[in-house]
């Protein structure tokens, strides 16, 4: 890819980025944050990491997430993740599955961009939500898996 169409690829996704989250703003429903840890498998950049994460509902069926991740391994700096929930299956607004697909951004030595495709596993209680996200970086072929809490 060239560097120029990744300069409008990047501006693309950032201005629709912009676009979902003033909607999620505005509407003000679904917001919730969180974190956990991270564990990316890659034979090159196996860690264990920190992770910050947000999600907000867009419509009834699509939750827009975020998250940030810190890794403690070195040459392994952060990853930032952009994804698009689908809500596949709702068991009893008790538990759902969510397949998704996204951007990721991994900073090493270098940066890569690449598009990441996942599904999350999230048990619902009352003030909690617990999420398990496995989730494939196609790229840079690696495997990442997450879990935490949200509020």
């Amino acid at each position: 890819m060239s560097q120029v169409n990744l300069i409008k690829m990047r501006r693309l996704i950032l201005s629709l980025t912009l676009i979902v989250c003033a909607q999620i703003i505005y509407s003000q429903e679904g917001i919730h944050f969180g974190g956990g840890v991270a564990y990316n498998t890659d034979s090159l950049m196996r860690a264990l990491g920190v992770q910050a994460k947000f999600s907000g509902s867009i419509s009834e069926k699509f939750v827009l997430h975020g998250n940030g991740t810190y890794y403690f391994k070195k040459g392994t700096y952060y990853a930032i993740d952009g994804d698009l929930h689908y809500q596949f299956i709702n068991f009893k607004d008790q538990f759902l599955i969510n397949p998704f697909a996204g951007i990721n951004l991994t900073r090493t030595t270098k940066t890569n961009t690449s598009l990441n495709l996942g599904i999350g596993f999230v048990v619902m209680r009352e003030n909690f939500h617990y999420y398990i996200e496995p989730k494939f970086i196609v790229d840079d072929s690696q495997f990442i898996i997450s879990m935490g809490i949200m509020l």
